[in-house]
């Protein structure tokens, strides 16, 4: 039984670091994609919500 845990363990390791590595792929290309929109006015959008608070 031994044995057999430790053959399973790198296969759930490789699983998990795919997931994971895909997700982050996922979220990068997202920000990507939403920073491609507002890239350029979104600063002014900061500045303006800081503005708003103060």
């Amino acid at each position: 039984m031994g044995r057999g845990e430790n053959s399973s363990y790198p296969q759930t390791n490789q699983i998990h670091a795919l997931a994971l590595a895909f997700i982050l792929l996922a979220m990068n290309f997202y920000f990507c994609l939403c920073n491609l929109d507002q890239a350029w006015d979104f600063p002014s959008i900061k500045i303006g919500k800081l503005h708003q608070n103060h």
